[in-house]
């Protein structure tokens, strides 16, 4: 297996006040604003870029259980070469700051950031010279 290299530039607010982070509904104490559970649900995404054969685009559907187990299902067209119903399972991260960490095989495949109470994922993977960028908007809460 090859491995995944990621680069990811995630920007952050500053409160000028000092004030604690508000924290998420549901978010236990101490925990910040963002969890694992912040990224739950069923997702609708796309990803686009170039990779070393050429430009990609893929569509599909991830489920994220709130737990940091994810399984996805996707159409991929590789530089005109399509691929239906590509699967995949892994699992994540979600930090106090909501950044993500995503996770194929124990190697890590992407990084974001979930804004809107874990409503949108936004997200880049860097793969042997490849770029690919995402987005993710929840479908269904359960």
């Amino acid at each position: 297996m090859r491995k995944i290299q990621i680069a990811v530039v995630l920007a952050g607010l500053l409160s000028v006040t000092g004030a604690p982070a508000q924290q998420s509904a549901g978010s236990p104490a101490g925990k910040g604003k963002c969890w694992v559970a912040t990224l739950k649900g069923t997702y609708g995404f796309y990803r686009t870029g170039v990779n070393v054969d050429g430009p990609l685009e893929a569509v599909g559907v991830a489920f994220y259980d709130g737990q940091g187990n994810s399984h996805s299902r996707q159409t991929i067209n590789r530089n005109g070469e399509l691929e239906f119903d590509v699967e995949l399972t892994g699992t994540y991260e979600v930090d106090a700051d909501c950044g993500v960490i995503g996770y194929h095989d124990g190697d890590e495949a992407y990084r974001g950031a979930v804004v809107d109470d874990g409503k949108t994922l936004y997200f880049i993977s860097e793969n042997n010279g490849a770029v690919i960028r995402g987005l993710a908007t929840r479908t269904q809460s359960k």
